[in-house]
């Protein structure tokens, strides 16, 4: 029998938000109630926590927004998330005691206020550890007990920082052998101090920002000071930090918060006559600050209400609004058509429509990618198209080493795109990637090969990815991205917002749709300056889609006809317009490929035979970890009803999934 011994190591304050999703955890079991996600580098995975007026909790998952002092807590639904918010609560640790490295003990002592530039590793054994360690290096942190973190206004903790070579003597390299512009530590060092703080990476100002928090991370004399001035000027009080004639050091630069959940949950319940009157007070006053305002424009019932409300409230100054249509190529059809009319109608000579960019050299499909690949390879020129972090230099850089009968080959086969193409999603579908993941889960912005290449020669780490990198690795061939809305969405609005010189743009954003709105919400209210100069104005965020419907109603405001599309119950099809060939909702039922499916047969037999049905089926097979079974026949499987596309569901029998119509999620 093996004893497992528990001892409590700490009580920390830490940011609480909740979530509801489904699956299996980072540690491996099913997600559900009585699990947290951490941050594995605070609280170790398989820790059991107690979390103040809640009872215990397993850390059993991770997130990818949960880094630091943050704890994420497991849900039955959305609107249970919702209304937990993001709160500050008390976090009792109980973890197996353990020797040698403290990396525990140092982000909790970081945390206290000691935050320190130079040499974090995982074990102190010279005994020389961070300021405010046991130099003795013993796992004893009943001292911990007696000194909770501390509020982020309580600045009675506040402790100057300590150069490595007072704290490690046999550390003292000059500066150009640690930082090349003098801060305390190496680039690497000081990118772990901020991985450790969950704020990002070292940039070239040492600028990062994060949310509720900015942290400037040491630039050494003269120029540290003079940035954390003008970082701490514009977004508030610096809480700690280091004197300008001093080596190394973090500012760190608290941006308080425009609001709290709980004002949120009171505005949303405001009568729709009220928050029409605050939507009309931010329309009122962007037109103040804003010179040359536009209007994002979807043909979606949100920015269309949010036009009408424009028009309603500053009609003259509407006249002038420029409109940007954000056309992605695969629209409904009856959306696209209805914005298109409706831009006629209501924006005349401002309304414009965004257009996709199309590439300016001949680009190699992946297919034909991965043979000029290997036969790079094959004859040991691999140094040449690689950085030397070991990422290809460019995906075009592969053109150099086409022979012209290699050109002429791949055009027979049909594997070159050529010059003029557009970025489309279909183009983009083929280089990097179908989306069947959100956002948050596939990050990378990179063509496939490219990918392929990193795996396998770059020496940098994939901290946040493993889980993604993981399934790439096992699945070479496995395309699944988000990169879609990047390019056919978001660089082309970008582009036309930057050609006609807008420098405000209003969005019918509501902050109902989903956590990530509400937290922006949180952090920026209203109407907001980005980092890029630009004003952003959201006056529908405190609204829902009842009241967006009940204002339509009121007003007779008109609407795409794609919202009134109803299955044979009678059930409404679309809540909100989009691409159709999206498959990110393929977690829930009613989804867009089910949709499509049903109601759009031949775009859904177009986008299945395209790629999609494979990379579904391929993804199934990565996340059951069964390789063999990707040998399956997709156009068997696309002929079954009910059909095995349809939705994505938490499955352990893959086979017998795949033949019965569900999929593994």
């Amino acid at each position: 029998m093996i004893l497992l011994t528990l001892a409590l190591t700490a009580h920390i304050l830490m940011e609480s938000t909740a979530y509801d999703l489904q699956g299996p955890t980072k540690h491996g079991e099913p997600a559900g109630p009585g699990i947290v996600a951490v941050d594995p580098k605070i609280i170790p995975l398989g820790s059991r926590v107690r979390i103040e007026g809640m009872g215990e909790f397993l850390a059993l998952d991770t997130g990818k927004l949960i880094k630091g002092f943050k704890i994420d807590i497991w849900m039955p639904t959305y609107e249970e998330c919702m209304k937990w918010g993001r709160r500050e609560v008390t976090v009792f640790i109980y973890a197996p005691i353990s020797r040698g490295g403290d990396t525990f003990g140092r982000e909790l002592d970081a945390k206290n206020g000691a935050v320190r530039s130079g040499d974090w590793k995982d074990s102190d054994a010279d005994g020389a550890g961070p300021v405010g360690h046991n130099p003795a290096g013993v796992d004893d942190r009943s001292s911990l007990l007696e000194s909770p973190i501390r509020s982020r206004t309580d600045k009675s903790h506040i402790r100057q920082s300590i150069s490595p070579v007072e704290r490690h003597p046999e550390r003292g390299l000059p500066p150009s052998n640690r930082d090349p512009k003098g801060a305390g530590g190496t680039r690497d060092q000081v990118r772990s101090t901020a991985k450790a703080q969950g704020v990002g990476t070292y940039n070239r100002k040492c600028i990062e920002y994060s949310r509720g928090e900015t942290f400037l991370y040491g630039l050494g004399r003269g120029h540290f000071a003079r940035e954390a001035r003008a970082v701490s000027g514009g977004l508030g009080e610096c809480e700690t930090g280091s004197k300008s004639d001093e080596v190394g050091g973090v500012w760190i630069v608290k941006k308080p918060q425009i609001y709290k959940y709980a004002e949120l949950q009171e505005m949303q319940s405001w009568e729709l006559d009220k928050k029409i009157e605050k939507a009309q007070e931010i329309i009122r006053e962007t037109f103040k600050q804003g010179k040359k305002v536009a209007l994002a424009f979807s043909g979606g019932k949100d920015s269309t209400y949010l036009w009408h409300l424009i028009r309603k409230t500053c009609p003259e100054e509407a006249k002038n609004m420029i409109v940007i249509f954000g056309n992605t190529g695969v629209e409904y059809q009856e959306s696209l058509l209805f914005a298109r009319q409706l831009g006629r109608e209501w924006g005349g000579e401002n309304f414009y429509e965004t257009k996709l960019d199309r590439i300016k050299v001949p680009r190699l499909k992946y297919e034909a990618q991965k043979e000029v690949w290997a036969m790079i390879e094959e004859r040991g020129d691999v140094a040449r198209y690689l950085n030397k972090k070991g990422r290809l230099l460019s995906t075009d850089k592969l053109n150099e080493a086409v022979t012209p009968e290699m050109w002429e080959d791949f055009r027979k086969r049909k594997l070159v795109w050529e010059v003029g193409t557009q970025v489309s999603f279909w183009f983009i579908a083929e280089q990097y990637g179908f989306p069947i993941l959100g956002k948050d889960a596939t990050k990378l912005d990179a063509p496939r090969i490219n990918i392929n290449v990193f795996l396998k020669y770059s020496t940098e780490e994939s901290k946040g990815n493993e889980k993604y990198y993981s399934m790439l690795r096992k699945f070479p061939d496995m395309r699944i991205s988000h990169s879609c809305c990047v390019f056919i969405k978001e660089r082309p609005s970008e582009k036309l917002q930057k050609e006609l010189k807008c420098d405000t743009l209003f969005r019918g954003l509501l902050a109902s749709e989903s956590r990530r709105r509400t937290f922006t919400f949180l952090d920026h209210g209203f109407l907001y300056n980005t980092a890029d100069g630009y004003l952003y104005s959201n006056p529908l965020s405190i609204f829902n889609d009842e009241d967006i419907w009940a204002g339509i109603k009121q007003d007779n405001v008109p609407y795409a006809p794609l919202y009134d599309l109803e299955d044979n119950d009678g059930n409404k099809l679309f809540e909100r317009n989009g691409c159709y060939v999206c498959g990110t909702g393929l977690a829930y039922e009613g989804n867009n490929i089910e949709i499509l499916r049903k109601h759009y047969p031949n775009k859904w037999q177009a986008l299945m035979k395209y790629g999609m049905a494979n990379e579904i089926k391929t993804f199934a097979c990565a996340i059951s970890d069964d390789i063999k079974l990707n040998v399956l026949d997709c156009k068997w499987l696309l002929n079954m009803r009910p059909c095995a596309f349809d939705r994505l569901t938490p499955r352990k029998n893959l086979l017998e999934d795949l033949q019965y119509g569900t999929l593994l999620f």
